[in-house]
């Protein structure tokens, strides 16, 4: 492995230095690198990589990896300049976990690059091809670095965020799945957004609702409607961990039922088999007592401790609207 040295060493030299966080300029790179990465799959779908492409991709690569991380540096109050700056830029990979192996071929990139510039040197095309893999493998790490959670209450939602949701429901889920916001989401419902330069990548809901227990009321959140748009890149599990963090916060119980149980316990949160057996809808109105028959436990145990009580026992646990 060829790493550079630790990062507070380019604090300590003076090479990077601490200053107010710099949004602009971090927004401008972020935007810049992705439009060179679009610019780079469509060269190489087109035209491939040969030894007459080979230098160019290996320095637009490069260019295109250590902006992402300038840019959370300069979001996160660091400045890099004058020599070593872009060794200090890799360094820095470190502090955001990447790693060993991510951190030392973008350093072995970085003298590829500064090989090409400087004194004319000249790269094969399976280095490029490899240089190529790396970017697309790491590019969605790169962009987790930049997720911006949002959330808003259920009787904020504007009609482009309901029609949104809506519509992500129906192409994921089917049309059965639409939804009317005022009638099937109570106004104070919690809706979390998961988003990269203002697109939704994902997005769920925790719903406020009281359940009687063994004669005493409990007031916990109701996990639901939990939809990553592109599967497999971790943006769900960026949701359930900003959920969890939310139910800490609040000391709030949360409680979902899913067949997907490896994904929320892989995201954090506990599971427990056929949980949804016990819990009963009752409907006010008829008496009917219904019982959903598939669906595991997920769930974080907030203060209350709602959950380790209705583990402790095999009793009922009534609720006054149907499975969420």
């Amino acid at each position: 492995m060829n790493l550079p040295f630790k990062f507070d060493y380019y604090i300590e030299h003076g090479i990077v230095k601490k200053q107010s966080p710099n949004p602009s300029r971090a927004e401008f790179l972020i935007k810049e690198a992705d439009k060179s990465f679009i610019g780079i799959n469509n060269r190489v779908e087109k035209l491939g990589i040969d030894e007459f492409s080979a230098n160019s991709l290996i320095k637009d690569i490069h260019d295109v990896i250590v902006q992402k991380i300038r840019a959370k540096m300069l979001l996160n109050g660091f400045n890099a300049s004058g020599n070593f700056a872009h060794e200090a830029e890799v360094a820095y990979m470190k502090i955001l976990n990447f790693s060993d192996y991510e951190a030392s071929f973008v350093n072995e990139l970085r003298k590829a690059r500064n090989g090409i510039t400087y004194y004319g040197r000249m790269f094969d095309n399976s280095y490029a091809e490899e240089c190529y893999k790396f970017m697309m493998n790491i590019n969605d790490k790169l962009m987790r670095l930049f997720l911006v959670v949002e959330l808003i209450k259920n009787k904020s939602l504007k009609n482009v965020e309901k029609e949104f949701i809506n519509n992500s429901r129906v192409a994921d889920w089917g049309e059965e799945n639409r939804k009317d916001f005022e009638k099937d989401f109570e106004p104070d419902t919690e809706w979390f957004f998961v988003k990269y330069n203002n697109k939704t990548l994902s997005f769920g809901c925790l719903r406020p609702i009281t359940i009687t227990y063994l004669g005493k009321k409990y007031e916990i959140m109701g996990i639901c409607s939990i939809l990553s748009l592109e599967k497999g890149k971790g943006y769900g599990r960026t949701l359930i961990e900003e959920m969890i963090k939310y139910l800490k916060k609040k000391g709030n119980t949360g409680l979902g039922f899913t067949v997907k149980t490896e994904f929320f316990k892989k995201a954090g949160l506990k599971a427990e088999k056929d949980f949804i057996q016990r819990f009963v809808y009752k409907n006010l109105k008829t008496g009917e007592e219904i019982i959903d028959n598939e669906g595991d436990g997920i769930y974080y145990n907030g203060k209350d401790n709602f959950i380790k009580k209705v583990l402790s026992n095999k009793s009922k646990v009534y609720i006054d609207i149907p499975h969420w």
